[in-house]
C-alpha cells in the first residue's frame, strides 16, 4: 500500500460509524476523507461460491487491511534494486474477501460516483495492498473501492465433475467479485455513493477482468461504465476450453497422490501444498491442449469467451468505454526478447553506430524503413524508440474500439502514455508506469518524479479524466484539450508525451502495422506463475 502523508487524522467512538447489512463499522477521517480497510463482503469454504458475510452486533472497526490471496509468487521477491515494480508484502489468508473504501463523505444523500478498482496479476497473484484511494477519493469528488478476492488454483481449479457444491469453482474468481459488487449495490449509499453510478476500473489483469466483466451475464447491471488499463494484451488462446481445465483438475489429484473426486483432502491441505502440484499440473496440462501455460478462466455457459474471438456480449452496447496503454508496455528491456549484445546494453550508452546496429538487429531489413516511419510518428523521439515501442497493447485497444463502436451505443475514448520517467536515466513508460497518476499517488513515487512540477501536473490531469468520465462517461476536463470518441479506423486519443499533453487522431496506424505486436513465449517456466 502506498504510503501518503498523514496531515489530519480522527477515529473513535462515533467517528466515521455507517451501517451495512450485516453490521455497524467504524473506519476513520485521514486528511479529510472517509476510509474503511478490511470490510467483509462475503465469506467462503475453499472451492465454494461466496455468501454474504455473517452479521455481527456492535461495531466493527475497519482501521486495518485485511488478508490477500495467496499465491505462489507472493513468496518471490524481485531483484534487489527493482525501483519501477517494489515488492509488496502483505499477511495472506483465503478469507480474502475484503474491500477497502475511500470517500468525501458519509452524507447517504451525496450520491457520489463509485470506482471499483481490480488489481493485476493475471488471475494468479496481486492484490489491492498497492492501492490507495485517498488522493483520487478527495482530487475527484468519488468513492474509490479496491477488493481482493480468490485467484489462481483457489479460484479457477475445475471441479464441477466431483460435486454439485463446485459447480462454479472455475468462476469463483468473478463470482468473488461480483459478490463485492453486489455489496456495494447495497450498502455504498451509506457510504455516500451512488449504487446507479459504479465505473469499474483496472489495470494489467485488472482490466483484463473488466473485460471479463463485461462478457459475464452475473454482472449486468452491477456496474455502469468501464476503464480498461492495459488489459487486453495481443495473446491468443489464453482462456483454456472446458476439457483442458478439467484436465488439470485431474493431473491435480495425481500429482498430489489423491484419489480423483476426493475434494474433501483437497480442501484439508494446506494452500503451499495444494498450489505448487495445481501449479505444476496447470503448467504441464494446458500446452498439451494448445493454450497458454497461465492460470485463466475456462469458456464456458457463465463466461463465453474473449471478446476478440466471440464478439462483445449486445447487453454491454451502452457501456461507455475509456481504455489505453504506455509506450513500452512489456517491451522497456528488449534484452528479454533478443539476445544481441548491443541489445543488452544500457540504451543510454548506445553509440550511433550501436543505435545502427540495434535496430538492425531488432527490425531486419524493415530498420531503415522504421526509423523514417516513427521518425513522422514522433518527430521529437529518437527513432531507436521504436524498438521499445510496445505495439501489442495499442493495436489490441484499437480492436476492442472496432467492436465496441460497432454495436452503435455508448462511446469509447482512448489514451496513450508515453512520457518518459527520469528514473535510471530516462525509462520509457513500463507496464503500470501511470497507474500512480491515475489515482493522484505518483508524488510520492520515486519512480515517477519528474522534475518542475511535471509530476503534479500529470496527475492532477489523468486523475482529473479518470474521475470525470466516472462522473458522467466522458473523460473530458477543464485540464486537458477536448478527445472526441474513438471509433473504427479513428482512433482519437489523448496523449501525455514528454512534457506535453495532446490529442491525435490515428497518428500511429502505420506502426500498428510495421512493429511487431510481441507475444509472451507459451513458456511454461516464463508465463505462469501464482
Amino acid at each position: 500500500m502506498v504510503v501518503t502523508k498523514i496531515k489530519s487524522l480522527e477515529y473513535g467512538p462515533g467517528i466515521a460509524e455507517v451501517d451495512t447489512a450485516s453490521g455497524k463499522l467504524r473506519g476513520m477521517i485521514r486528511n479529510g476523507v472517509y476510509t474503511f480497510l478490511g470490510v467483509k463482503y462475503a465469506d467462503a469454504e475453499r472451492f465454494e461460491e461466496p455468501h454474504p458475510p455473517a452479521k455481527w452486533e456492535g461495531v466493527r472497526d475497519a482501521l486495518v487491511e485485511g488478508p490477500i490471496c495467496p499465491s505462489v509468487a507472493s513468496n518471490q521477491l524481485p531483484p534487489v534494486g527493482n525501483i519501477l515494480y517494489p515488492p509488496v508484502i502483505w499477511p495472506e489468508g483465503e478469507a480474502c474477501q475484503t474491500m477497502k473504501i475511500w470517500s468525501p463523505t458519509i452524507d447517504k444523500k451525496a450520491k457520489k460516483p463509485v470506482m471499483f478498482w481490480l488489481h493485476g496479476g493475471g488471475h494468479a497473484f496481486g492484490s489491492s495492498a498497492e492501492f490507495n484511494g485517498e488522493s483520487m477519493a478527495a482530487f475527484g469528488d468519488v468513492v474509490v473501492i479496491a477488493s481482493n478476492h480468490r485467484l489462481n488454483c483457489l479460484a479457477l481449479l475445475d471441479l464441477e465433475e466431483y460435486g454439485p457444491e463446485y459447480r462454479n469453482s472455475c468462476n469463483l474468481e468473478f463470482l468473488d467479485i461480483i459478490a463485492a459488487l453486489k455489496w456495494v449495490q447495497v450498502n455504498i449509499e451509506n457510504f455516500g455513493g451512488d449504487p446507479n453510478n459504479v465505473t469499474l476500473f483496472g489495470h494489467s489483469g485488472g482490466g483484463g477482468k473488466v473485460v471479463n466483466l463485461m462478457q459475464i451475464s452475473a454482472a449486468d447491471g452491477l456496474y455502469h461504465k468501464a476503464i480498461v488499463m492495459a488489459g487486453m494484451p495481443p495473446e491468443d488462446a489464453i482462456y483454456p476450453s472446458m476439457e483442458c481445465a478439467r484436465a488439470i483438475a485431474k493431473r491435480t489429484f495425481e500429482l498430489l497422490g489423491i484419489p480423483e473426486g476426493d475434494v474433501e483432502q483437497l480442501k484439508a491441505l494446506p494452500y503451499s501444498t495444494l498450489s505448487v502440484k495445481a501449479l505444476e499440473a496447470m503448467r504441464e496440462t494446458t500446452p498439451k491442449f494448445g493454450y497458454r501455460a497461465t492460470w485463466s478462466q475456462p469458456f464456458n455457459d457463465f463466461f463465453p469467451g474473449n471478446p476478440f474471438d466471440v464478439g462483445l456480449r449486445p447487453e454491454v452496447k451502452n457501456i461507455p468505454l475509456f481504455l489505453g496503454a504506455t509506450q513500452g508496455e512489456r517491451n522497456t528491456s528488449a534484452a528479454r526478447w533478443n539476445d544481441d549484445p548491443v541489445l543488452k546494453k544500457n540504451r543510454h550508452d548506445w553509440t550511433e553506430e550501436d543505435k545502427d546496429h540495434a535496430m538492425k538487429a531488432w527490425f531486419g531489413d524493415k530498420a531503415d524503413e522504421v526509423k523514417r516511419v516513427y521518425s513522422e510518428v514522433y518527430p521529437d523521439h529518437d527513432p531507436t524508440e521504436a524498438i521499445f515501442t510496445d505495439m501489442g497493447h495499442r493495436a489490441s485497444c484499437m480492436h476492442l474500439v472496432d467492436l465496441k463502436s460497432a454495436q452503435g451505443g455508448a462511446p469509447c475514448y482512448m489514451y496513450l502514455f508515453n512520457q518518459k520517467l527520469p528514473v535510471n536515466g530516462g525509462t520509457i513508460p513500463w507496464h503500470g508506469a501511470e497507474n500512480d497518476f491515475v489515482i493522484h499517488i505518483a508524488d510520492y513515487s520515486e519512480s515517477r518524479y519528474i522534475p518542475n512540477g511535471e509530476t503534479e501536473r500529470i496527475q492532477d490531469e489523468m486523475c482529473a479524466c479518470w474521475t470525470s468520465f466516472a462522473h458522467n462517461g466522458d473523460p473530458n476536463n477543464d485540464l486537458v484539450p477536448y478527445l472526441p470518441p474513438s471509433t473504427a479506423d479513428n482512433y482519437s486519443t489523448i496523449i501525455w508525451d514528454n512534457g506535453r499533453t495532446e490529442v491525435r487522431t490515428n497518428h500511429d496506424i502505420a506502426l500498428r502495422d510495421l512493429l511487431p505486436q510481441l507475444m509472451i513465449p507459451n513458456d511454461p517456466s516464463f508465463y505462469a506463475n501464482g
